[in-house]
Formats: C-alpha cells, sequence, structure tokens
C-alpha cells in the first residue's frame, strides 16, 4: 500500500517528465549546471541577494534590525521580505556561507524546474481546449524567460519561489481547495505584497474561504517575531519593514526610473512622449487611465471567455501577468509571465497572423536582449528603452484580443490531463 503510495506521488509530481519532455530537462540541468561553473570560474559565486537573506536570518536570532545595512556583513544588498520570511533561512546558519550559498544554489534550480511544472499544470487547467504543453512550449517559455531565470539563479532571488507558490496557490482553488489556495497565496505575499492582487480576483469569483485562511497566515507571520523581539520590538521591526517598502516602491516610480521603461506605465507612454504629451504622462491622471485600460482589458477577457466556454479563471492568465507590470521593480519578476507565456504558444499555430506577429514580437522583446549576445553597452541601450516591459504589454494584448474559438488542441487530451491532477 505504502509503495502504491509513494508511486502515486511520484507521477503526479514527475508526469509532465514524460519522454517528450525529457530533452528539455536535459537542456535545462545544462543551463544550470553551466551558469554555476561560470560563476564559480569567474569568482562571482555571489549570491548577493541569498546572502541579504542569511545576514537577516543571522540578525534575527540575536533581535537584531533586519533592515539596516552596516560594513562588512555577508552581502551588500539590503532585506526587504517581512521579518516572518527571515526565519525560513534560519536552518542555513548552521553551515559556513559558501555552502549554504552551493545548498541555496541547488534548492533554487529545483524551484526553478518546479515552476515549469506548475506553469504547464495551470495553463491545462485554465485553458480547457487547447493542446496540452509541449517540449516545444516549454523550449519558447525558457528562450523568452532565459534570462531573467539565469539572474534568478545566479543572485539567489526568490521570484521562482514566489511564483510556485501563487500559481499554486491558484491551482488549489480552481480545484476547489480554498483554504489551502489562500494559505499558499498569503506565503508568496509575505515576500512579495503585490501579488495579493491574486486574491481579489478571487473575491470577483466569489471564493470567500480565501480570505479567512489568507489572513490566518499573516496574522501568524505578524506574531512570530514577538517570540524574539518581545512585543514593542515586533511593532517596531514591522514599521521599519513598512517603510522600507514604502521606500522600495517610490524609487520605482513610473516615470523614467532607473530600471528604464520596463513597466506598463512605461510601455505605454511611448506615444505620448513621441507628441510632445510628457506632462500629461507625469501627471496624476495619467496612471490613473492606465489603470482604467488594464481593468477594460480584463473585463473583456472575462466576459469572452465565458461566450467561449472557457474557465471562469483562464482571466487569472491576464491578472498574472499584471503583477509584475504595475509594481515591477526590477526585471527578475517577469519569471512570472511563464503561464501567460506558455499559454500564447500553445494558442500559436490557430491564430491569425496579426497574433503571431505580435506574440513573436512580445516575446523577442522580452527574451532576446541578452548581456552575453549583445554586451554590456547594446544591453544597457535596450534595458533602458524598456524592451522588457513593451514585450510584456504586447503579449497581454495578444492574451486580451486572442481569437478564443480559434484555441488549438485536443479537448479530449487537455480533459484527460486534467482528470489526472
Amino acid at each position: 500500500m505504502n509503495r502504491l503510495k509513494m508511486r502515486l506521488i511520484h507521477v503526479k509530481i514527475f508526469d509532465w517528465l514524460r519522454k517528450g519532455q525529457r530533452g528539455f530537462l536535459t537542456a535545462l540541468l545544462l543551463f544550470m549546471v553551466v551558469i554555476m561553473v561560470a560563476d564559480l570560474s569567474r569568482g562571482r559565486f555571489y549570491q548577493t541577494d541569498f546572502g541579504a537573506y542569511l545576514q537577516a536570518a543571522a540578525r534575527f536570532t540575536r533581535a537584531e534590525s533586519l533592515y539596516d545595512r552596516e560594513p562588512g556583513e555577508i552581502s551588500k544588498m539590503a532585506y526587504k521580505y517581512a521579518p516572518a520570511v527571515a526565519t525560513l533561512f534560519i536552518p542555513l546558519l548552521v553551515f559556513g556561507v559558501f555552502a549554504a550559498k552551493l545548498i541555496y544554489y541547488v534548492l533554487n534550480c529545483i524551484v526553478v524546474l518546479i515552476l515549469f511544472r506548475q506553469s504547464r499544470a495551470l495553463v491545462i487547467r485554465v485553458c480547457n481546449g487547447c493542446a496540452v504543453p509541449s517540449q516545444a512550449h516549454l523550449f519558447v517559455a525558457f528562450g523568452a524567460l532565459g534570462e531573467f531565470l539565469y539572474r534568478e539563479i545566479s543572485i539567489g532571488n526568490t521570484n521562482a519561489l514566489v511564483s510556485i507558490l501563487a500559481i499554486s496557490g491558484c491551482l488549489a482553488v480552481i480545484s476547489n481547495r480554498d483554504y489551502a489556495g489562500g494559505i499558499l497565496l498569503a506565503l508568496a505575499t509575505l515576500f512579495k505584497p503585490h501579488y495579493a492582487l491574486i486574491l481579489v480576483f478571487f473575491l470577483l469569483l466569489r471564493r470567500w474561504r480565501t480570505v479567512p485562511a489568507f489572513a490566518a497566515v499573516w496574522f501568524t507571520a505578524f506574531l512570530l517575531p514577538v517570540l524574539v523581539y518581545g512585543w514593542e520590538g515586533n511593532i517596531a521591526l514591522h514599521s521599519k519593514w513598512i517603510d522600507v517598502m514604502r521606500v522600495h516602491n517610490a524609487a520605482s516610480s513610473w516615470i523614467h526610473d532607473m530600471y528604464g521603461m520596463n513597466n506598463i506605465y512605461e510601455a505605454l507612454s511611448w506615444p505620448f512622449t513621441a507628441l510632445g504629451l510628457h506632462g500629461f504622462v507625469t501627471s496624476p491622471v495619467y496612471p490613473v487611465i492606465v489603470l482604467a485600460l488594464l481593468g477594460a482589458g480584463l473585463f473583456h477577457l472575462w466576459r469572452k471567455s465565458a461566450r467561449e466556454s472557457l474557465s471562469p479563471f483562464f482571466p487569472l492568465l491576464y491578472v498574472i501577468a499584471c503583477t509584475p507590470m504595475l509594481w515591477q521593480v526590477d526585471v527578475n519578476h517577469f519569471v512570472f509571465l511563464m503561464p501567460v507565456v506558455l499559454c500564447l504558444a500553445v494558442m500559436w499555430r490557430s491564430q491569425r497572423l496579426w497574433f503571431r506577429i505580435v506574440v513573436f514580437t512580445g516575446l523577442l522583446l522580452l527574451g532576446g536582449n541578452i548581456y552575453e549576445v549583445w554586451g554590456r553597452p547594446r544591453h544597457a541601450m535596450f534595458y533602458d528603452a524598456g524592451v522588457y516591459g513593451i514585450g510584456a504589454s504586447l503579449l497581454m494584448l495578444a492574451l486580451v484580443f486572442a481569437d478564443l474559438k480559434r484555441r488549438s488542441g485536443s479537448p479530449a487530451l487537455a480533459t484527460a490531463e486534467n482528470s489526472r491532477r
């Protein structure tokens, strides 16, 4: 009985790694090994972001402030997550810094593998009637997001992990496990509060049970530091975190910030700035109009998907695409677009020419700015021109106006996949 249970668990987790996907798995593993060897050989195995998490964990054990940098610490990066998140990295303190980085690197590679699996599962569940994402579609997603995955692994960030938590929360709600979905989504927002936008979508679908589960996780996370800092110290710690988040988000304002034009506000500002309407773009009215346009796009997609008998969760792909664009403070957040890229790749063959042109252009802009190909000057030029934000916006546009009647694939095959999940 136990052997049967273990076999079922193995099939459920790794069923996508059939013969048709082993070539992709091999390529992805080689990619990860090459990154590690290259960083080690060049003396660049810094894992700078992970260093910030590790030093925050060390400070947590000493009841010190988590959000102040001091000379000579593990990382030059500042810690920006909720205080409770630092406790997740405490077990790694028993190892030396280099050993902890190696362990975290391996764990992050596993997380990226799971991200592909969960993204594929989400597309299967919400895009009924579409083809099941194949190895070719996975390679398309890898080509579009490889630059961000490289940075994610190289610097030791958590965006892939946050994406898994959020996507897994979505899958749980789709499977009518609302409490589990609320818990997973809450864990994701402890890292990146911006992803609470997905909870709003669940409420629009009247999935009310996600709320108490979401609130319970946040309440527990808020009280956890009391065990070390005391009540007053806990209040001061969370106040400091809110201040850091406020400054962090203000540093990524939507007009010509340090990250170029890589959010939705900048991506849509080109026509206005070309017409000399820079004053309008910098006014408070402009972001309101952009948000209204995004809301109209969601409403249009919602009605269209209902008319074509798609899953009511299909617009969730659009919500996921919006998330890194509204509050995007670094390009690594674009790994969250993986389900959208897979969905568009699946629909590619059945759509009209305009759709193919828009999607191809979006994928090229999103994944074509490779540092090792263009070199520092051209990479920086494209980066500052906002190719990432414009590419992601084109993918969102294609998703909204895709002809859902022409979605490709075998409904029977998709139904068979759904029944196994």
